[in-house]
């Protein structure tokens, strides 16, 4: 991991957060992340969480400071492996005269090719016609390449203005979040679980269901999730003293602490194999 990149990474969104006129204290009221971590990734420290979390993090901060978080975090990545997060302006320029010379040569040999073109025993007229359906077809395929190309895998990218609590509640969706349980995440069958977990402090949920059905959460301060299971959960939580839990409607207690990672699993008769 690259010291150098991460810091130059830090500065660019300081700056830019400087720039879009952003308090840390404005994005740490809006995301919910606590404003030790934010300084932290402001500093180059991204060592302080798992990376799990600042990824988490680094996408909401650049969201809020005008940045486009998925070329943020490509930086991110690349920082991480020790590669440049910008490339050299020597090095971008050869590559765009590299492709600028590739066209003019396809031009000169299309060009030569149509020069070449006289075909024996055909008029005149007949030759404005060759030339004239072989420039339609060639304009059409041109077209079609084009499209092909630059088009049919691009979405265009609109911006739209949006409150912020509909950008905040589109960021949780992603995580599967939803702040309060509905009715029927709550309705226990018979022969079936219900488990609750609510936070209080950001945590990382990793959920193994009946060992078939693996999923992974983002939880944040005062949000929680409800999942359910035939015979039982097999649980990994990187904060095992930021949350509670609930199975059929009874707390189970799980004894963490604060930024504890715990592994442990949950049947009909309540906690089982709990480790560290």
């Amino acid at each position: 991991m690259s010291i150098d990149e991460l810091k130059l990474l830090a500065y660019e969104l300081k700056e830019a957060r400087e720039k879009a006129e952003v308090s840390l204290q404005h994005i740490a009221s809006k995301t919910r992340i606590d404003l030790k971590f934010l300084k932290a990734i402001e500093e180059g420290d991204f060592a302080i969480l798992p990376d799990v979390y600042i990824t988490a993090f680094i996408k909401e901060y650049a969201a809020l400071c005008n940045l486009d978080p998925k070329q943020v975090l490509e930086k991110y990545k690349l920082a991480k492996q020790g590669k440049p997060i910008n490339p050299p302006v020597d090095q971008q320029e050869t590559i765009d005269n590299s492709a600028s010379e590739k066209q003019l040569e396809k031009k000169k040999e299309f060009n030569d090719n149509i020069s070449n073109v006289n075909p024996v025993g055909e008029t005149p007229s007949s030759n404005k016609r060759i030339f004239l359906y072989g420039g339609i077809g060639l304009l059409l395929i041109l077209s079609i390449t084009s499209y092909f190309m630059f088009f049919k895998n691009s979405s265009p990218d609109i911006v739209v203005e949006k409150p912020f609590e509909e950008v905040l509640n589109e960021q949780k969706k992603r995580f599967d979040i939803n702040e309060e349980p509905s009715p029927q995440d709550l309705a226990v069958s018979a022969d079936s679980l219900s488990l609750i977990i609510k936070a209080d402090d950001t945590c990382w949920v990793n959920i193994t269901i009946d060992e078939a059905v693996d999923k992974e959460y983002m939880l944040y301060r005062n949000s929680s999730i409800a999942v359910k299971a035939a015979r039982k959960f097999d649980l990994i939580v990187g904060n095992a003293g930021g949350i509670s839990l609930e199975l059929n409607g009874n707390p189970v207690t799980i004894n963490g602490t604060k930024g504890q990672r715990k592994i442990f699993s949950i049947n009909q008769d309540g906690l089982q194999n709990s480790s560290n």
